[in-house]
């Protein structure tokens, strides 16, 4: 069975790109903190900017539904091996019973 994958997920994987803004976003701030050029010379809203993006991407996938429809890609990814090997079982034990 084939798990129906977001349009999200074919373009770009969200997540990922919201925590490499966190992750160039905390190096930021720490360049603007200890004097490190360029980023010292930055106003402060350019340093914070890229917390804000990632804030409004998680708010979206939130808002959107779209962190649970990946909880339940994975949950499903992962319960689906489990659900053939029992129904394989299952019908291996009403063939024993046939014959």
């Amino acid at each position: 069975m084939a798990v129906d994958r977001h349009l999200s997920d074919v373009f770009l994987d969200v997540t990922g790109i919201k925590a490499i803004f966190f992750g160039l976003e905390s190096g930021f701030l720490l360049m603007k903190y200890l004097v490190v050029a360029p980023v010292a010379a930055w106003d402060w809203w350019r340093v914070l900017l890229l917390s804000a993006l990632a804030l409004l991407g998680w708010t979206w996938a939130d808002w959107s539904g779209y962190s649970q429809k990946r909880a339940m890609a994975r949950d499903l990814v992962r319960r689906q091996p489990r659900i053939e090997k029992n129904r394989e079982l299952l019908w291996a034990r009403v063939k024993k019973k046939w014959h």
